[in-house]
């Protein structure tokens, strides 16, 4: 009888250790998935940024900050030629819907990561709204016409006009436009730091528990993008990140 029991409690172990084995090549198997759209929605944002906000947002701010000066200066200052950009934006898609998915309730991932998905999948509910209420107001611009009256600057730029109530919709949308770009940059990242450590967990695991050797976690090379000044700095986050301090 002794010997039954034990023999079954032994079965009964391999089974488990069988599953838990089972359990994390599944698991290992879903971060690499998420990983590589992670990968793809942080390249969207980057993308679109690069193609279409950078430029546009260094021209803006540029043609503010001497408008400004020139309000500020009575006249003093000289105005340099202000060209309103009127092109529209398209909608972006990126794959955040397919990433939660992924991850949500298949995935264990830390705090630090679930509250950053939920921050991401924020950013993709409010961007392209915002994009879309930029270009209803170009439409307006363009049908009234003035582009080179102090009235539209002040529209246009979001200052004080004497004569009339500050109007700063177009400067709002244009800077929600940036920040929510850049959150999607950063917080697709950061989601990609968090399943990479949830997978180098798994995956020594699975070496040191398991001897399981021919298996890899999906790595990509952001480098090179580093240095393309499109990732915004941590400092701009360090409030959110208190929340979650370094072990």
């Amino acid at each position: 009888m002794a010997g039954a029991y034990f023999g079954a409690r032994a079965a009964k172990g391999i089974a488990e250790k069988a599953k838990i084995k089972d359990d994390l090549l599944k698991s290992l198997k879903q971060i690499n998935s998420a990983l590589v759209t992670a990968h793809g929605a942080c390249n969207r944002f980057l993308t679109y940024k690069a193609q279409l906000t950078s430029q546009l947002m260094k021209d803006y701010k540029a043609s503010k900050k001497n408008w400004r000066e020139y309000l500020e200066s009575k006249g003093q200052v000289a105005l340099q030629p202000v060209v309103a950009n009127f092109v529209s934006l398209p909608g972006i898609a990126a794959p955040i819907e397919v990433l939660s998915n992924q991850i949500y309730g298949e995935i264990d991932l830390s705090p630090k990561g679930s509250m950053a998905l939920i921050t991401l999948c924020g950013v993709n509910s409010t961007l392209n709204g915002v994009i879309e209420r930029r270009n209803i107001l170009i439409e307006e611009f363009k049908k009234l016409g003035g582009f080179n009256t102090e009235k539209f600057f002040h529209t246009y730029f979001g200052t004080h006009d004497t004569k009339s109530s500050q109007d700063s919709k177009y400067s709002d949308l244009m800077h929600t436009i940036e920040n929510e770009i850049d959150d999607g940059i950063f917080f697709s990242m950061l989601v990609s730091e968090e399943l990479e450590l949830s997978g180098k967990k798994a995956l020594r695991e699975l070496k040191e528990n398991y001897g399981i050797k021919d298996i890899n976690l999906i790595k990509f090379d952001m480098s090179a993008i580093r240095g393309l000044d499109l990732i915004p700095n941590d400092d701009l986050y360090k409030d959110w990140l208190k929340a979650f301090p370094k072990p």
